[in-house]
């Protein structure tokens, strides 16, 4: 059984899983502390890196994230461009020093971008940095994956997968703006483990509009069927004042912070 902490229920913390969080984001921490943090990497240092692509192929209405549609092609190739020069200026920095024992790749989805992007930006990790069989995870959006990405992310050994499942109940996904039928997770999820990636976690939500109890009782009975090794249970935020661009059916968008 599980231990039970009441008195860690009871205390306020913060909603996302950012680290450091949100809260302690200020402006003191500039490009200067970049570069100190980067110096003092030592040669044997275990380091992981980060890597943001912050475009959606469809933007949820009650997302807060900070993405952007990945259908102006332009913006998300100069995107990648500036990506690959970060990446080769904190290699150069960093001069061989460090030893890379993860890779992450989170957005917005990932999955937004062409599956050889993802190729092109893995091999240029693994050229530039002292990485030896790092292991290697990905946020995907269940709507843009297919048979291709499941071969790419096969070859590129990654090993954890997390996908934006949020709900099953077909009424909730219509008023977040997010359609992904039960069946098509479960195809996702078979085709990755086809793939022998067995690291599979589900984002979940709960408190979306119009979701009852029995509705969250019901996403997490199919969550246990599918037998996903990891569940993240994330609370929905009404703030509609984050985002006041009006959603596809004239309602306001709202936020996960």
């Amino acid at each position: 059984m599980w231990s039970y902490h009441p008195d860690l229920l009871a205390r306020p913390v913060p909603r996302y899983t950012s680290y450091p969080t949100a809260m302690e984001f200020s402006d003191d921490v500039g490009a200067d502390a970049y570069a100190r943090a980067l110096d003092a990497v030592e040669a044997a240092t275990p380091i992981s890196l980060y890597v943001h692509i912050p475009f959606c192929e469809q933007i949820c209405w009650y997302c807060g994230c900070n993405t952007g549609a990945a259908g102006r092609k332009h913006r998300l190739a100069d995107y990648l461009a500036a990506l690959q020069s970060e990446i080769r200026l904190v290699a150069k920095r960093l001069g061989g020093r460090g030893r890379v024992q993860r890779i992450a790749f989170g957005g917005g989805s990932p999955n937004a971008i062409a599956p050889v992007e993802l190729v092109r930006l893995l091999d240029l990790l693994l050229t530039l940095f002292d990485a030896h069989r790092p292991e290697i995870s990905i946020e995907l959006d269940p709507r843009g994956f297919s048979a291709e990405w499941a071969l790419v992310l096969a070859a590129a050994r990654v090993t954890r997968v997390s996908l934006g499942v949020q709900t099953f109940a077909p009424h909730i996904q219509q008023a977040i703006g997010r359609i992904q039928p039960l069946s098509h997770i479960e195809r996702v999820v078979a085709g990755l483990r086809l793939r022998d990636i067995d690291a599979i976690n589900f984002d979940l939500m709960y408190g979306l509009p119009g979701q009852t109890l029995a509705d969250l009782d019901e996403t997490l009975d199919e969550t246990i069927h599918l037998a996903p090794s990891r569940i993240s249970l994330f609370g929905y935020a009404h703030l509609p004042n984050m985002i006041p661009a009006p959603a596809p059916d004239r309602r306001q968008r709202s936020a996960r912070p």
